[in-house]
Order: structure tokens, then sequence, then C-alpha cells
């Protein structure tokens, strides 16, 4: 049965219209919500994500991993960034890359709320190799047709395409929004003219003060947050919290939306429930995060496990002064 899984899943990926990287620490990723959080440190932040998934179901499992940089330019009140995704199936069957370069301007409103509207230009690749399995050489058992898939299949196929977004903060909230793929490009291998259709990614989050002493290293906090994803037919909510102290953050999570959407066969549309936990300093951070399965694949899946790392180096004394005022009060990354 893993064996039919596992082949179902790749069949899945290669005819999908969409399959963006997400990670469970979305905050942990800036660049990957949207473009406007590139430079919200005061430094040049080097940030590291690897996520896995789908290890009980087929050998070596699904895995993402993104790597990113970006900083601060305060002589032209912007942030630039750039961002290399990786996606890999299986034994690395199936692997899609994307290379993104982000930009946005930080414009003030007054009474200290902020205005900054990104953008991201990306080039994106999608392929198979040598080695993908095909239905042929499973004949005993095989549940999927090879002609399904082998019909007009091309190897690989790249693209350029573009974000943009738009973000609203002050001291204690944040609210913003991202448009993705806004060139609808085609990646589909299968040979069909189908290209991707827009997603759009809204995001709301506030910061509870509970030691009077926010902003400071011996802050005490509770920062709450929400995150809403469509695309077509697909949505999806991932709401929680972090509670934070010194350098430790923990949090919980919980992805889908029951009791408002069901999926297609009537069943709940929910997906995990996301334990968290980091420690961080003012120059470097490590997280881990495991998610575990709440809907009926439970037993194929395994959870997920997910490590995200960050750097921060040659710091600017000037802007951290200014960003006790301008910093995004986003969950620390």
């Amino acid at each position: 049965m893993k064996k039919y899984l596992a082949y179902i899943l790749i069949f899945i990926s290669l005819t999908a219209k969409a399959q963006d990287a997400q990670f469970s620490q979305y905050y942990s990723a800036p660049l990957l919500l949207s473009p406007c959080f590139a430079g919200t440190t005061n430094g040049i932040r080097a940030i590291a994500n690897f996520r896995t998934q789908w290890y009980s179901a087929f050998n070596y499992g699904y895995n993402t991993g993104a790597v990113s940089l970006d900083h601060n330019l305060k002589a032209f009140n912007s942030g630039v960034g750039l961002v290399f995704v990786s996606d890999f199936a299986g034994s690395g069957a199936l692997n899609r890359e994307k290379i993104g370069l982000d930009y946005n301007y930080n414009i003030a409103l007054g009474r200290g709320i902020y205005f900054r509207p990104g953008i991201e230009l990306s080039y994106g690749y999608v392929g198979i190799s040598d080695n993908f399995l095909f239905g042929s050489e499973m004949r005993d058992d095989n549940p999927v047709d090879d002609e399904i898939i082998s019909s007009a299949l091309v190897d690989h196929k790249s693209y350029f395409d573009a974000s943009a977004g738009v973000m609203f903060f002050s001291q204690k909230y944040w609210l913003g929004g991202t448009l993705y793929h806004l060139m609808q490009p085609n990646e589909s291998l299968s040979g069909t003219a189908e290209n991707l259709p827009m997603k759009f990614l809204g995001f709301f989050g506030g910061k509870y003060d509970i030691n009077g002493r926010l902003g400071r290293p011996d802050e005490e906090s509770i920062t709450y947050s929400i995150i809403y994803r469509a695309q077509e037919k697909f949505d999806q909510i991932d709401i929680g919290a972090y509670w934070y102290k010194k350098s430790f953050q923990i949090g919980l999570w919980y992805r889908g939306i029951p009791g408002f959407k069901k999926n297609e066969d009537e069943s709940a549309n929910q997906d995990a429930v996301i334990l968290f936990a980091k420690y961080n300093t003012p120059k470097w951070g490590v997280g881990y995060s495991y998610d575990i399965t709440v809907s009926r694949l439970f037993a194929d899946t395994g959870g997920a496990h997910e490590l995200s790392l960050f750097f921060i180096f040659l710091e600017d004394k000037e802007i951290k002064v200014r960003q006790k005022k301008l910093k995004v009060p986003c969950p620390r990354f």
C-alpha cells in the first residue's frame, strides 16, 4: 500500500497546477511569505530551512530545503533579499527549484504606522531524473496506467514568475498579503498547456507584552498570528501562538479549516497540529518543529520534521537604533 501511495503522490506532483514550498515555521522562512519581509533586521541575515515529510509512505520521503540572504539598505529606505528553494521527492525522481530576488520600500504613514510594498522576480525549474519509477516496473500490482503518466511527458521545464505583496505594521501589530504567480507560468510536465493560477496569502498578527520589556533582551511576550492561503478551490488556515522569554520560544499551531469547509469526500478539512521550539540569541538561532497529522492520512505520513537556522552578521549600529521603532513585531526569526 505504501508503494501505491508513493507512486500516486509523484503522479499528482507531475500533473498538479501548483506545488509551492511551504514551511510550518513560516516566520522562520520570511521571504517565502512575502518579499515585504526582506531587510527587517539590522544586518545581513542568512536563513536555512529544511523540512522532511511522507517518509513513512516511501523511501527518502518528500523533502524541502530553502536558503536566503536579506539586507536593509538604509540609504534607500529599502530591503533586498535573495532566496533559493528546492523540493525533491523520493530518491530525487522529481524536483522543483526556484531562485527569487526580493525588493521592498518602507513608507512612514505617521503615528507609528508603516507601509511596506514589495516585489519578487523569480526563475523556476521542475524536472524528472533518470531514476524515475514508472508503473511497468511495478507491473504485478500497479494501480496506475503507464500511459496516463508517460504520454507526452517532458523531463524538465523552466519559467519566469513574479510575486507582489504589501504589509502594514506598528510596534505591536502587522497585517499584509501576497499574490503569487502573477505571470501564471506553465510548469506542467505532462504536455498540457495549463498555467499556474495565482495564489493569495493573507497574514495578520500581534504581540502581547507580558513584562513591559518589549523589544529588549529580557522581553517576555506572547505573539499570535493567523495565515490564510487560497488558490482556486484550495484554501487553508494556519493559526496559533508563540510564547517568548529571553532566548527561548515555544509555540503551538493548528492547520486546517474544520467546521467551515469540508473536502470533496465530505471529510473534515484539517491537516496538522504543530509543536515548535526555538532558541535564539541576537546573532543566531535554531528552531525545530514537528507536525502531528490529524487527518485520515495519519498512519501513512509519519508527520513532518522541520529545522530552521539563522545568522545575523555585519550589523549596522545606526540601523539597530532606528529599528527600535521600525522593527516588524513578528515572532523572532
